[in-house]
């Protein structure tokens, strides 16, 4: 499957999968950042995807994140796929969370999508 994608920023990067049968592309801030406890943040991943029809990107979390420091985001597909990848992540600890450039904030997995016969 090739997905075309472009960088909005020096500081995006091209998502890979980090490990051999991984279905997910990790995603990446391009700002520093601090999400206060209880609260929802915006993060710019400064990437633009543009995938065949048939395929439907979804964004997730990263678990680790969760387990570890109660930060999630919402999983969502991208149906304007020719718009910036931004993450809405939510702090539900009760401690700042701080994130750097380059820090893996989410997921993106593609699906092909099949057309149903009736």
């Amino acid at each position: 499957m090739k997905i075309k994608a472009s960088k909005l920023s020096s500081n995006t990067i091209i998502p890979k999968q980090e490990s051999d049968g991984a279905a997910g592309f990790d995603l990446r801030s391009i700002e520093d950042g601090i999400i206060p406890p209880k609260s929802h943040k915006l993060i710019r991943t400064g990437l633009v995807i543009d995938p065949p029809r048939n395929i439907l990107p979804i964004v997730f979390s990263r678990s680790g994140l969760a387990l570890k420091n109660k930060i999630h985001s919402n999983t969502h597909t991208l149906s304007n796929k020719k718009q910036e990848v931004i993450i809405n992540m939510f702090n539900g600890s009760n401690k700042a969370f701080n994130y750097n450039v380059g820090d893996r904030i989410a997921q993106l997995v593609f699906c092909e999508l099949e057309n149903a016969d009736n």
